[in-house]
């Protein structure tokens, strides 16, 4: 049994509170922040999806070379490593293989490793060799990916590396490609047009070496190359298994959920640029000001509004689907029942046209329905949660704006 997002159509509390959160001591909005975000969109369907790399394709091997001498333990890391990406990281491959020697105070072993990445556009599998299954996730952190055209692409990825505190000690080269060193954390990477072609690590005693060993850059990557093993692929939150006939499904709507984000946060940009420069105009204003100033400006952009009409006019469809699934689960009389349920309640979402809020994925699956008290606590939880929707819903019609619908909660 899995829940319906429906709190993020009472409320957006949790992101009006990220968006005003810098307007309190500081004023100014970093270049690294949303608000200097430039979104690249695809504008046909010959665009890269995203621009990762300054460079259309490419592949390298790379050797591996570590050890680690730590209060009595020792370990000697050797392996390899392989980089494929096409369409300027758009789909990228990396395999890793390596072997480690370990002596545990007196205690010897041998641990081999075999993953391989694949970041298909906005979508992630990470394959185990050893374990024979497969992950699945949505590519983490995608919207910082997602943004600048060739031009511009590593001038953000320098300023990203240094919002991080990223320090650039020089250049250096490997194979005949120049590159520039940079330090961070403990590690310093030496980066080709974006791509990584020497990364030395040391650290408390640990230390690794990954460098390219062979380039072959602006090649004809053949999509075979991204053919994953015939393994189980599972979801890598809640490690349910996926059905790989609607894994192309998954894929495209992965990919149409990364545009939409981009989208909003392009929006996001503009208005908080506006936001600022409200506040800049008026510098005596107290820290509450600066925050409700902000709020109002969110509250009133125009992606605020459009997603406020969307979510209004969704309200019913998200009450009779919570009253589906509360009716649902009170006859349910066991395990499968209740799995049925989610079933039967994917089609109703789908059909009212709502299938992004019933949280397939990512949610993991609540196991109290599984038992007959389990099921009974989540009944009265959805009653409550129904009404408590239905009370409000008079208000929530006459919102016209987020602030306004704030309000509702109170």
């Amino acid at each position: 049994m899995r829940t319906v997002k429906y709190f993020k159509h009472i409320v957006l509390l949790s992101t009006l509170s990220i968006l005003y959160a810098g307007c309190g001591e500081s004023q100014e909005i970093s270049e690294t922040s949303v608000g200097k975000s430039e979104i690249h969109l695809q504008k046909s369907k010959q665009e890269p999806f995203i621009k990762k790399y300054a460079l259309k394709s490419g592949e390298i091997d790379y050797e591996i070379i570590g050890s680690m001498d730590m209060m009595g333990s020792t370990s000697k890391t050797t392996g390899t490593k392989k980089l494929i990406f096409s369409e300027y990281g758009s789909h990228e491959l990396t395999e890793l293989k390596k072997i480690e020697e370990q002596n545990m105070m007196g205690e010897k072993r041998t641990l081999k490793t075999h993953t391989l990445d694949y970041m298909k556009e906005a979508s992630l599998y990470k394959v185990d060799f050893n374990k024979k299954n497969i992950q699945r996730m949505q590519v983490p952190a995608l919207a910082m990916m997602m943004g600048t055209g060739e031009e511009n692409m590593l001038e953000k990825g320098q300023k990203m590396l240094e919002s991080m505190g990223g320090k650039k000690l020089g250049t250096d080269k490997v194979l005949g490609y120049e590159c520039e060193i940079w330090s961070l954390m403990g590690s310093k990477q030496c980066l080709y047009k974006g791509i990584p072609l020497k990364v030395e690590t040391d650290i408390m005693g640990v230390t690794n070496l990954e460098v390219a060993t062979k380039i072959e850059f602006d090649k004809s990557i053949d999509k075979t190359v991204y053919k994953l093993p015939e393994f189980p692929i599972v979801n890598a939150l809640n490690r349910t298994n996926i059905d790989k006939s609607k894994l192309a499904d998954m894929d495209a709507q992965d990919k149409r959920n990364a545009i939409e984000n981009a989208k909003r946060m392009a929006q996001l940009g503009e208005t908080l640029k506006e936001g600022q420069k409200k506040i800049e105009a008026n510098p005596n204003m107290s820290q509450e000001e600066q925050k409700n100033m902000m709020i109002e400006v969110i509250s009133n952009s125009k992606g605020m509004q459009s997603q406020l009409e969307k979510q209004k006019a969704m309200m019913p469809n998200v009450i009779s689907l919570m009253k589906f699934y509360r009716d649902c689960l009170q006859d349910a009389n066991s395990k499968s029942d209740a799995q049925a349920c989610d079933k039967k309640g994917q089609a109703l979402a789908k059909k009212l046209g709502m299938e992004e809020e019933f949280d397939d994925e990512e949610e993991e699956e609540d196991t109290r329905a599984w038992t007959q008290e389990g099921r009974a606590t989540i009944v009265n939880e959805m009653n409550e949660e129904i009404k408590t929707i239905e009370n409000t819903l008079p208000c929530i019609h006459k919102a016209k704006t987020m602030i306004d619908l704030m309000h509702c909660n109170q």
